[in-house]
């Protein structure tokens, strides 16, 4: 943009990206240029990623190398889209700055970024940039759903991975020390994200006796069961890709049958991601609540559904009878399958 289309616009300083980032920076093919600072000021370009939830117009928050700075997204911009704004450097900085303004080096872009679910401090990730796909580490401290920014370098060839810089000061000491050092082991195992069991049920009539039921016998078990109350806190908002996320991270899907249970769209979200995932899905029922005759009419009603379908591949399993023994038989089974 030349200097005589720039409008005027005063930045505010503010920290932080907004609450959770959702995805990685994404190629500049999406990018747009946020409107710049005085023309008069010495500033420094700056591209992100706007996060889930916010929309042109919103303001969101940048850590910056001088400090948190609030920027507005410029319209038409959306979640996963990126664009660039001004960062004005602070009036010492300016004064030290301009006269040795001889270009001995090409600047740096500096993007920003969100750790996936799965990595952790210390380890490796992939984000797209500008000039291409590049390795960066996690800074010290961050963990799933973090941000922080890091340099790309105008010649990707030259600097094939960039590691990132942190912008808080006192964690840049201790990332000097680091490349004499091996790269600290993950505190996570991949495998201990994986949960045994996640029970897709109605939470407004008897299929969450059926859960409670269930998640009672094999937690005694030492099994996993994912809890939306507990499992989902790295999130922003619990919706239903954000269980379909956690329904991909389990060995075992129980669909806890009821009424309530197939008007649920909730519910069928999740047998899609099983039916996707290609993971097991075992039908429970309340004994309590529903003769086997009314099992057979759900099996007759929705074994042709596309998604519901899924569901029957398996035998209906009664775990709450207060005139059968079995029961008992049936919720170790289950416990075997984890």
């Amino acid at each position: 943009m030349r200097k005589g289309q720039e409008q005027q616009q005063q930045p505010a300083f503010l920290g932080g990206l907004c609450e959770q980032l959702a995805a990685c920076i994404q190629p500049a093919a999406t990018a747009h240029t946020a409107q710049p600072t005085h023309a008069g000021e010495a500033t420094q370009r700056m591209a992100v990623t706007v996060p889930a939830g916010c929309y042109g117009g919103m303001q969101m928050q940048v850590n910056t190398p001088h400090g948190l700075m609030a920027v507005t997204i410029p319209p038409g911009c959306g979640p996963g889209s990126s664009f660039t704004f001004n960062v004005p450097q602070p009036p010492e900085q300016q004064s030290q700055q301009q006269p040795q303004q001889q270009p001995q080096e090409q600047p740096r872009e500096q993007l920003a970024a969100t750790v996936p679910y799965g990595v952790h401090e210390g380890e490796q990730m992939h984000v797209n940039t500008p000039h291409g796909r590049m390795t960066v580490k996690v800074p010290t401290g961050l963990g799933p759903g973090d941000s922080f920014t890091f340099n790309v370098p105008k010649d990707p060839q030259k600097q094939p991975q960039q590691m990132p810089s942190e912008l808080i000061r006192q964690q840049q000491q201790p990332q000097q020390q680091q490349p004499q050092q091996p790269p600290p082991p993950p505190q996570h195992a991949p495998a201990q994200s994986v949960r045994h069991v996640f029970i897709s049920h109605c939470t407004t009539d008897d299929s969450n006796d059926v859960y409670k039921v269930v998640d009672t016998y094999l937690s005694a078990k030492d099994k996993t069961v994912f809890n939306p109350t507990t499992g989902l806190t790295h999130v922003e908002k619990i919706d239903k890709a954000a269980m379909q996320s956690a329904v991909k991270r389990s060995r075992l899907v129980i669909a806890a049958l009821s009424e309530g249970f197939f008007a649920s769209s909730w519910c069928e979200a999740e047998i899609e991601a099983a039916k996707e995932a290609g993971i097991k899905v075992i039908p429970a029922y309340s004994g309590d609540d529903h003769a086997t005759k009314q099992i057979d009419k759900w099996v007759t009603k929705y074994r042709a559904h596309a998604v519901f379908g899924h569901v029957f591949k398996e035998n209906a399993r009664d775990v709450l009878n207060k005139q059968n023994n079995s029961t008992k038989a049936t919720l170790e089974y289950l416990a075997t399958l984890c």
